[in-house]
């Protein structure tokens, strides 16, 4: 049996150790971290408190990632996140039945884009029966 956890992440001082890099064994240290795990249902991320700008940095970063479900999918899901992520994660979260009606005129458009389809108001060229790919 599967167990979801829930995690804290807490740190002090992060930009200041990432402006300063590295540090001698006698200089005092910039950051601290703490790290907690519990057992508890799976929700939704939150962030409770956001201080420093890599800490907003990094949360950015990780709402980007694309979902387990995502992942799941065999085609080029990652190549869409750069387009419009906040689009392909809203996607991600609608119904299976959004997801359908999303997906048939996307890929109808990208097929025209690609000129994969006859519209019904081309007709064909010469040598060319109707619905034949130009």
């Amino acid at each position: 049996m599967e167990t979801d956890y829930r995690v804290r992440y807490c740190a002090k001082g992060m930009d200041e150790a990432r402006r300063q890099d590295t540090r001698s064994s006698d200089e005092p240290e910039l950051d601290c971290y703490l790290l907690q795990f519990w057992p508890a249902p799976a929700a939704p991320d939150r962030v409770l408190k956001q201080t420093s700008a890599i800490a907003a940095y990094w949360h950015d970063y990780a709402r980007r990632l694309p979902s387990q479900a995502l992942r799941d999918v065999v085609g080029n899901v990652r190549g869409l996140l750069p387009f419009d992520p906040a689009l392909v994660h809203a996607i991600d979260a609608a119904a299976p039945e959004t997801q359908r009606a999303i997906a048939l005129p996307a890929a109808r458009r990208a097929c025209e884009a690609a000129g994969l389809t006859v519209r019904e108001d081309d007709q064909p060229g010469p040598g060319q029966s109707p619905g034949a790919h130009r």
